[in-house]
């Protein structure tokens, strides 16, 4: 009874993760699309989208060189707003401008992904591998298969992770060099 739970409960996991993945990336590409059709409109009405026009030089300088706390110290001198809201408002613009921390957060989601996607292809093979062949709860050398299939099933996450990095970086490419 307690294996059948605890597979329903691994099963239903993964089809919440693929459920939120497949979520994250149809939001991504509508994203995509809403920056191209602004890009449109933009060129049309022969406009530049500057995200430094409204603040003091100073500032825009501190963000485009990367200098986060400056920035930060010298937008609460300009405008005397709180600590919090100055943070805030920079990062913001680093992201809206594409310098600063932007590089960083990147990698962060990078290896949350890669390691979600390690975890999950090991949990299903371990999963698998303890629900076929059942092993004796009070024999270590029966999980011994379980824990070799986790193994492997980590690196094949590590694998479907790169493949599919790799192919959006030459798909980032191409469309680059187009």
């Amino acid at each position: 009874m307690g294996d059948s739970v605890s597979a329903m409960f691994a099963v239903a996991a993964f089809g919440m993760l693929c459920f939120l993945w497949s979520h994250i990336t149809t939001l991504r590409k509508r994203l995509a699309r809403v920056e191209g059709k602004l890009d449109v409109l933009l060129k049309n009405a022969d406009l530049q989208y500057d995200p430094f026009s409204d603040i003091p030089n100073d500032v825009a300088d501190a963000i485009r060189s990367g200098n986060k706390m400056l920035a930060i110290k010298l937008y609460r001198e300009a405008t005397g707003i709180n600590l919090a809201d100055a943070k805030e408002f920079v990062e913001d613009l680093q992201c809206q401008s594409g310098v600063g921390d932007a590089a960083s957060a990147n990698l962060v989601a990078l290896t949350f992904m890669l390691m979600l996607t390690m975890g999950v292809c090991s949990a299903v093979c371990t999963l698998a591998t303890l629900l076929i062949l059942r092993p004796n709860p009070g024999s270590f050398l029966g999980f011994i298969p379980a824990v070799i299939a986790g193994m492997v099933g980590a690196f094949a996450g590590m694998g479907i992770f790169f493949a599919i990095y790799k192919s959006r970086q030459k798909r980032k490419s191409n469309a680059a060099n187009k």
